[in-house]
């Protein structure tokens, strides 16, 4: 396995990570004049994209209401079949599309829904493909095109690097005009992951070694966008061998436990937050008491 492109793309992304930051900071002046000039505090920002790259909008859009107050996560799959359920056609909008390789069906029909319904629209693409439809149609003066490192267009079928990457680059967009400061924290952040696959990836193979049928993904918050990503990642790779379900700690409570079996791969993705903690580690007890 250590020849698979899946591996080779999860090994590789603290390095895309602190490649990705330097392209930003070089890119800081253009980034800068297309907020400004679009980005207002009554901007609609919707962050959409499809599959997991849904899922970045639902993992950062909690983060991103620091900073951006009306923004919010909405699947290109939604926006397709019932555009104007989301879209505000008198608000002024924001669509920033996640896309690894730019020519899914749903990212190019929700880019021309979006035209359609709203009166006044911006685009930002952050995309990995240069030669996607995304990124080779970004030629108006509403669209900032953001291309991502070649070596995050993923080959896998299962999404790693380009997944964990955009989220950054997006991240780094709500932080543009300090962006410097950032450094030492994506530096911590590589630095923190590399040393997660070197420690750990020899128990992780144990982890996975075990025969389990179902796996649960579990997260508050912002990491409960993660358990969403961490779902499919384990379908994907398993070719739906291994059934998997994701919520947030409090929501898996309220009947979705009944899953949980002796054959079930629990896995508690935790804040380090004590008063969010507390009721965390309440569903691992209750969840590990009715299990023995």
């Amino acid at each position: 396995f250590m020849e698979t492109f899946t591996y080779k793309e999860i090994l590789q992304q603290p390095a895309c990570w602190l490649k990705e930051y330097e392209v930003l900071v070089a890119e800081k002046a253009r980034i800068q004049s297309f907020l400004k000039q679009y980005l207002t505090p009554e901007t609609d920002i919707v962050l959409t994209g499809a599959g997991t790259s849904a899922f970045i909008g639902d993992a950062i859009a909690p983060v991103l209401r620091g900073a951006w107050k009306n923004v919010r996560a909405v699947a290109t799959t939604d926006i397709v079949t019932n555009g104007s359920d989301y879209l505000n056609a008198d608000k002024p909008l924001l669509l920033i599309s996640f896309a690894r390789s730019g020519n899914s069906p749903e990212s190019v029909a929700t880019v021309n829904i979006a035209n359609k319904i709203c009166k006044n629209v911006a685009h930002i693409y952050i995309t990995c493909n240069k030669n996607g439809h995304l990124a080779k149609s970004a030629n108006a003066q509403n669209i900032l095109s953001l291309l991502l490192p070649e070596e995050t267009d993923d080959k896998s079928l299962a999404m790693t690097s380009s997944f964990s990457t955009m989220l950054l680059t997006c991240l780094m967009l709500s932080k543009i005009d300090t962006i410097e400061n950032e450094k030492d924290a994506v530096a911590a952040t590589a630095e923190n992951a590399q040393t997660v696959i070197e420690q750990y990836a020899a128990e992780i193979e144990k982890i996975a070694a075990r025969p389990f049928e179902r796996g649960v993904f579990l997260g508050s918050g912002p990491m409960k966008g993660i358990a969403e990503e961490c779902h499919l990642k384990l379908q994907e790779l398993t070719d739906g061998g291994v059934v998997c379900k994701f919520d947030s700690f409090l929501g898996f409570r309220h009947g979705p436990k009944a899953v949980v079996n002796e054959q079930s791969l629990v896995v508690y993705l935790m804040q380090d937050k004590e008063e969010i903690q507390r009721y965390e580690r309440d569903l691992v007890k209750q969840v590990s008491g009715n299990n023995k």
